[in-house]
This record gives structure tokens, C-alpha cells and sequence, in this order.
């Protein structure tokens, strides 16, 4: 029995042995590191820099004001049409006129119903001038019930046009303000307080660190993109004193331009971190990608 059990494992080793020697990892010494994203963060709005905030070397959080342009000019204007939106509001919901106007219309109504029949009983009980009076304000007061409706009309279009005012205010109002478009570090700045900005100025220069592009170059003679494109990476990054710092993830893309060299560069997009306060995936620096294939 012994026997048969050494036999049949030798059996299985065989069995599995060629299957694991299928495996293939390829593995690049030379993978660089680079920036995803470095941007020259403009001013969106004319005026002058009330003050800036962020500093060479700077990290910030996406999201963080960087600079204020002077906002006092369309604070005003919002100011505005808040009170205009205010008034129109109030005049949309007047309700008063209209029941005024339409109570009195209907007394005249009735005043000129009750001249018409006395007269109709007994000639000449109300002279004609106050019957046709009588009509006129009924006629009056129809007419303003209808103009006092229409004008309600009118101040729910104005606060419909004081909303939009104040919706532009508050955009104005936001865009002076000069906001981190992402987690980086300020490299550069170029315009300090007191300088006057037009939009599409480039007040600073940003790049993002929280995310990292890791690039090799594969032999298109050995490997296609379909071999690689989404397949297991491991990237090792050695730190000064030797330090290593491991990251897992997949290829995220492939070019499809062959270089002159015969080689097609990959990438994977890594999530940074950092080691003793300081960032592990620095642009410039080199790495080792280890790529898992079927």
C-alpha cells in the first residue's frame, strides 16, 4: 500500500509540474515613475488678488483655497438680488388686490342688477347715468382683478430672473476663489497679492502626488497588449538606506505605439503612500515591476 502511495504522488507531481512551470512573471528593473496630472491652476475671474495662500513646496488637499480674488463687487451684486428676490417674492404672494378688486366687483355687479330691475318694475326709479356708472365700476373693478392676476404673474417671473441673479452672484462669487483641483503639492507660485489677474492666468503650478503612473517597456516581439492590459503587478520601490516599499495593483493601459527600439511602454496608476512623513512614489524615481501573466 505504501508503494502505491509513493507511485501515485510521483504521478501527480508530474501531472502538475508542467502546469506551474507555465507560469510567467516578467520582470523590469528600469520601470520609472512619473506624475499623472501637473497643472498651471487658473484664475477664472478679473481682479485683484486679495491674497494668496498657498506656498512653494505646500501640500494641500483637493478642495483648498489657494488664492482669493477681490469678491466685494459681486458680494454687492448678491446682495442685490437677494432684496429683489425678496421683494418680487412678496409680490408673487399678494393675494390682496386681487380679493379687493374682485369682492368689489361683485358689488357693483350686484348694484347695477338691482338698479336695472327696479327700473324695469318702476321707470325711472335710478337715473341711467348711475346705472351705466354702476356698470362701469363693476367693469372697473373685473379689469383690475384681472391686471392685479397678471401682475402676480409678472413678480413670479422677476423672482424667476432675481433667482438666476443670485445663482450667477454665487458663481461669481466661487470662481473667485482659486481652489485645489486635487491632493498635491504647490511647485510654483506665480502671482502674489496685489497683482491684478485676468481668467486663464496661471496663478500656480500644482501636481498631484496621491496618485502615480509606474511605466516599463515590454518587447513587442515577445508580448502584445492583450497579454498584459489588466494582469497582477507588483511594483517594489527601494527608498534611500535600502528600504523597499511593495505595491500591488494591474496594468491599467497599454500604448499602442511601437518604439523605435521595438518596445511598447505599460503603466499601472498606483495609490501613493507615505513612509516616515515623507511620499514613497516620487516622480524621477525608479522602481522594479513584477507583471503576472496567464
Amino acid at each position: 500500500m505504501r508503494v502505491l502511495s509513493m507511485i501515485f504522488l510521483a504521478a501527480a507531481v508530474v501531472v502538475v509540474a508542467p502546469r506551474l512551470a507555465q507560469a510567467e512573471v516578467i520582470t523590469k528593473k528600469n520601470a520609472s515613475i512619473h506624475f499623472i496630472e501637473d497643472a498651471r491652476v487658473p484664475a477664472q475671474e478679473e481682479g485683484l488678488l486679495k491674497q494668496v495662500f498657498a506656498q512653494d513646496g505646500q501640500q494641500v488637499e483637493a478642495g483648498t483655497v489657494l488664492a482669493q480674488i477681490d469678491d466685494k463687487l459681486v458680494t454687492l451684486q448678491h446682495q442685490v438680488a437677494n432684496a429683489e428676490l425678496e421683494v418680487a417674492r412678496r409680490r408673487s404672494q399678494d393675494e390682496i388686490s386681487i380679493k379687493y378688486a374682485r369682492r368689489a366687483a361683485t358689488v357693483y355687479k350686484a348694484d347695477y342688477g338691482r338698479m336695472r330691475e327696479a327700473n324695469k318694475k318702476f321707470h325711472g326709479t335710478f337715473p341711467e347715468t348711475d346705472i351705466e356708472l354702476a356698470r362701469l365700476k363693476w367693469d372697473q373693478f373685473d379689469l383690475q382683478a384681472e391686471k392685479s392676476e397678471f401682475e402676480k404673474g409678472i413678480a413670479e417671473l422677476e423672482m424667476k430672473v432675481s433667482e438666476a441673479k443670485m445663482a450667477a452672484a454665487i458663481e461669481h462669487i466661487e470662481r473667485s476663489k482659486i481652489r485645489a483641483p486635487w491632493k498635491g503639492v504647490i511647485d510654483r507660485v506665480f502671482h502674489h497679492t496685489g497683482d491684478w489677474v485676468k481668467p486663464g492666468d496661471p496663478i500656480l503650478r500644482m501636481i498631484r502626488t496621491d496618485v502615480l503612473r509606474v511605466t516599463c517597456s515590454l518587447d513587442a516581439l515577445k508580448y502584445t497588449p492583450a497579454d498584459v492590459k489588466d494582469r497582477p503587478v507588483t511594483v517594489t520601490v527601494t527608498l534611500p538606506g535600502g528600504a523597499e516599499e511593495v505595491f500591488t495593483g494591474r496594468i491599467t493601459n497599454c500604448s499602442p505605439v511601437i518604439g523605435h527600439s521595438g518596445e511598447f511602454q505599460v503603466w499601472t496608476d498606483l495609490a501613493n503612500r507615505e513612509r516616515n512623513g515623507e511620499l514613497v512614489l516620487r516622480d524621477g524615481r525608479w522602481a522594479t515591476m513584477a507583471i503576472e501573466l496567464n
